[in-house]
C-alpha cells in the first residue's frame, strides 16, 4: 500500500475540496504518468445530453456553439452514438436506457493542477474492488443468439 502525504492542501486539493455534492464536475487525469498535466472543470454553466440518436446533431451543434463562445466543454460521448451519423442505423431509434448517449458540460474555466497532486488527494486504487462478472443473459438465450448469428453467416 502506498504511503500518503499529509501536507497542506495542494491546488489540486483546494480545487477537489470545492466540489459540491450534486453538482457535476469533470477531472480529466493523465494516468500514463506523474508528469501531466490534470485539468478540472467545476460549475457548469449548462449541461448538454443527448437521450436519443435524433438528438445527438444537434447537441454537439449546441457544444460547438458553446466553444465559439468561448466556454470550455467536457465530457462524454457513447459508442453508440456514432450511429447518429450512419442515416442507415439512425432508423433504429436506439434510446440508451441507463445512460445518456453524450453529456457534456459547459464551463467558464478549466483549474489546471499536477497529475501527480492527484495521488495526495484521490483513494489508492488499490483499495478498488469488483465483483466477479456476471452475465445478463442465461445460457440458453446466449446459445440461441450464438444460433441465429451462425445461421445468417
Amino acid at each position: 500500500m502506498t504511503e500518503r502525504s499529509h501536507d497542506p492542501p495542494s491546488i489540486a486539493g483546494k480545487a477537489l475540496a470545492s466540489l459540491r455534492p450534486g453538482v457535476p464536475f469533470v477531472l480529466f487525469d493523465d494516468a500514463r504518468s506523474e508528469t501531466g498535466v490534470a485539468r478540472l472543470f467545476v460549475d457548469p454553466v449548462e449541461t448538454v445530453v443527448a437521450a436519443s440518436l435524433s438528438e445527438v446533431a444537434p447537441a454537439l451543434a449546441q457544444v460547438r456553439s458553446a466553444l465559439k463562445r468561448g466556454l470550455h466543454a467536457a465530457g462524454w460521448l457513447g459508442y453508440e452514438a456514432g450511429l447518429a451519423f450512419e442515416p442507415r442505423l439512425m432508423r433504429r431509434g436506439i434510446r440508451s436506457a441507463n445512460a445518456p448517449l453524450l453529456w457534456f458540460g459547459l464551463f467558464e474555466q478549466c483549474k489546471t493542477f499536477e497529475a501527480s497532486d492527484l495521488s495526495v488527494i484521490l483513494p489508492d486504487s488499490a483499495g478498488a474492488w469488483m465483483s466477479p462478472p456476471r452475465p445478463r443473459t442465461s445460457r440458453e438465450a446466449y446459445e440461441a443468439a450464438l444460433r441465429q448469428v451462425a445461421h445468417y453467416i
